[in-house]
């Protein structure tokens, strides 16, 4: 008889397949990990927005009180609004130099019809609505009044400039505001002294 055939005994796991193992239960607990973390995060993140949600309704309220015994509606946008300081700036009359009246009028009269488009919006929360009105409405100006007037497109230029450094929309439509503000300012003083065509 010939030799009988004897098994090599098994050496067990190989090295693939134990690297495969590992890399497998790693990628097992990292993703439980991953899930665990992801659950912990968006449930913070739902308590955080109901405190938020408690602290808004608390301020509205004390603000509400403070400033009169009627209730302000908790719904109510501008308590968000960062703390606005106005900056409406002097111009000197000679800034209208070269303006005629009939320029003047002209800004008046866009400003003005701005004003009344946008206060109301800004007043209903709508600050977006009021800033964007405003821009246009300086814009409208920019693009109308003649080289010879320069100096109200420049102001309304450098206000457009200072609000869209500013974070928030409430803030950049005060800016605007600013703006229009110190121009109707300097154009009234300048009709006080007997002025107005051509300063």
């Amino acid at each position: 008889m010939g030799p009988s055939y004897v098994p090599r005994p098994s050496r067990g796991l190989s090295l693939g397949g134990f690297l495969a193992f590992l890399f497998g239960t790693v990628a097992l607990v990292m993703a439980l990990a991953l899930g665990v973390v992801t659950v912990l995060f968006v449930r913070e993140r739902k308590l955080e927005a109901a405190r938020y949600a408690q602290l808004r309704a608390s301020c509205t309220a004390a603000e509400s009180t403070s400033d009169d015994h009627s209730p302000a509606p908790t719904s109510s946008p501008h308590h968000l609004l960062p703390a606005i300081t106005r900056h409406v700036p002097n111009h000197p009359l000679r800034m209208l130099e070269g303006c005629s009246g009939a320029n003047l009028a002209t800004i008046n009269e866009v400003i003005g019809e701005a004003i009344q488009v946008g206060a109301p919006l800004f007043n209903d929360g709508n600050f977006a609505g009021c800033y964007h009105t405003y821009v246009g409405a300086a814009l409208t100006l920019e693009n109308q009044l003649p080289k010879t007037c320069a100096g109200p497109s420049k102001a309304l230029a450098s206000g457009r400039k200072t609000a869209d450094g500013l974070d928030h929309v409430g803030a950049q439509a005060w800016a605007m505001r600013d703006a229009f503000d110190g121009l109707l300012d300097v154009i009234e003083r300048s009709q006080e002294g007997g002025g107005g065509a051509n300063l």
